[in-house]
């Protein structure tokens, strides 16, 4: 698209040979075009036009978070890129919400709180390795993390953390777009085992690591299971993310902030 807002070209596509060919109509389309019509001939507005932005929830003093989900040996094999597949996504606490992943004065062991935990569960442990995948509802979920405080050095407290989490979903719904809508169950059952310093002088988390693995099953309309329904190993890691990137959880509409 040009600064002028005019449209050279649009695909939806995963394959680089279509991606490719459109850049380059694009780019001929673009070389047509008069020098004095590629710009705008107005200052653009000083706020995003066309819905709010979920950016402006970044919470800055907060914990931000990075999810990696891929499948484990065991399950279906494909000839293509499914074999190697893996997904991504984002998971984000306010400045408020970071304190309770921290004890009580003088605890030495303690319960994340469910909502925190709850989170993750829903929207982060989704099979989406293959594509992409709406988030579980509350009541789908069982989780629970227990936390514990290893060590104390320089200011820096080391806590590990164990648990477990849950899902399943019984529906009706297609699992691809070439399917009609029928009975089905998706969910997960996965362990989980992580480790966390915090630096109580900077009031922030300088490792956070959660690994969650266990079985996944059932499929959804995008994410290309509708052969691979049963019951297969998949793992999933949330880590500290890049203080510098502010692209929103995809489930962020569902935390309910404002």
């Amino acid at each position: 698209m040009t600064p002028a807002g005019e449209l050279l070209g649009a695909v939806n596509e995963r394959r680089t040979s279509m991606m490719g060919q459109m850049m380059k109509d694009s780019l001929e389309k673009w070389a047509k075009i008069p020098k004095a019509k590629r710009l705008r001939a107005t200052a653009p507005a000083a706020e995003p036009v066309g819905g709010d932005r979920r950016e402006r929830l970044y919470p800055k003093d907060g914990l931000t978070l990075r999810s990696f989900q891929r499948d484990f040996p065991g399950g279906d094999k494909t000839t293509d890129w499914m074999d190697k597949a893996w997904n991504t996504d984002t998971l984000w606490y306010n400045a408020e919400e970071l304190k309770q992943w921290l004890p009580q004065a003088g605890a030495k062991k303690y319960e994340i709180p469910a909502p925190l935990v709850r989170r993750f569960a829903r929207f982060n442990f989704v099979d989406m390795v293959r594509g992409q995948t709406v988030g579980f509802d509350d009541d789908h979920i069982t989780a629970s993390l227990a936390a514990e405080i290893t060590g104390s050095k320089n200011g820096v407290v080391s806590i590990k953390f164990t648990g477990a989490a849950k899902a399943v979903q019984k529906g009706t719904w297609a699992l691809s777009e070439q399917q009609g809508p029928s009975a089905q169950e998706r969910g997960y059952d996965f362990k989980m085992l992580g480790k966390a310093n915090f630096d109580t002088a900077k009031n922030k988390f300088t490792l956070f690591e959660i690994v969650a693995v266990g079985p996944r099953w059932g499929g959804w309309r995008t994410n290309r299971r509708e052969n691979d329904l049963a019951a297969a190993p998949m793992g999933c890691v949330i880590k500290l993310n890049d203080e510098g990137d502010r692209v929103p959880p995809s489930g962020i509409w569902r935390y309910g902030w404002r």
